[in-house]
């Protein structure tokens, strides 16, 4: 069941500001799903402030004895994480890794870079699973690709048709405001701008200063060695005499 912003119960946004992120209800779990399509410094910590929000708002409506798992799926179209896995889950645990504190519900990360590099090699697409299949058509908007991916499976082009119908629905609705989350991701933007410029203007300075170092080393290396010529000079002189 996809369940639109005004049945979470939370507060009152104009529909034509809301983004098209899904949010699902099934049995007695939430699942939001987030497509990142370019990683920015902040992004995760956005995609965290949903994931919170949605355990916070189920309190906040006063069905304690009700509470769901919430589960959150961040579809990432870039490659973030050394693991080699394409879903990665994420879970809080003590340090020695021996008890989970389910109460925080699921947090994963889907490699959709991993998918797209499989299915463009046409030796390896092959090794692709329905499910991988699936996954991939998430973040493959050209028309071509999506037909071959699905040619010949019916389970596969009734799962491109919801896209479709998802993609067009203007009703289905994200949990936030796009305005908000654009200024938010601006902000963020500009932040790593000017962070890097920093770092940029830092190392720029400790070239400078090696560069500095080094020539300042060259010109006592000049010196010593005048010095020395001049003692040699000097020496000979004073055979010579």
């Amino acid at each position: 069941m996809i369940k639109s912003k005004n049945e979470l119960s939370v507060e009152v946004y104009d529909e034509k500001k809301m983004r098209t992120d899904i949010l699902v209800e099934i049995e007695k779990n939430i699942i939001n799903l987030e497509m990142n399509r370019t990683y920015y410094e902040g992004l995760f910590e956005k995609n965290s402030a949903y994931h919170q929000k949605l355990m916070v708002e189920q309190y906040k409506s006063g069905e304690e004895y009700d509470i769901k798992k919430v589960i959150q799926i961040n579809f990432d179209n870039f490659k973030e994480f050394k693991s080699k896995e394409t879903i990665i889950k994420f879970e809080m645990r003590t340090e020695d890794g021996k008890d989970i504190e389910k109460s925080y519900g699921e947090l994963y990360h889907v490699n959709l870079v991993k998918l797209k590099r499989i299915w463009y090699n046409k030796e390896e697409r092959k090794s692709l699973t329905k499910f991988e299949k699936k996954l991939l058509m998430l973040c493959i908007s050209n028309k071509k690709a999506l037909e071959e991916i699905t040619e010949g499976d019916e389970s596969l082009m009734k799962v491109k048709k919801n896209l479709e119908k998802i993609s067009d629905n203007e009703r289905i609705l994200g949990l936030y405001d796009v305005e908000l989350a654009r200024d938010y991701e601006e902000r963020c933007r500009k932040k790593a701008h000017e962070k890097k410029e920093k770092e940029l203007k830092e190392k720029e300075e400790t070239i400078k200063e090696k560069e500095d170092k080094i020539k300042e080393k060259e010109q006592n290396l000049e010196t010593k060695e005048q010095n020395l010529q001049n003692k040699e000079q000097n020496l000979q002189n004073k055979e010579q005499n």
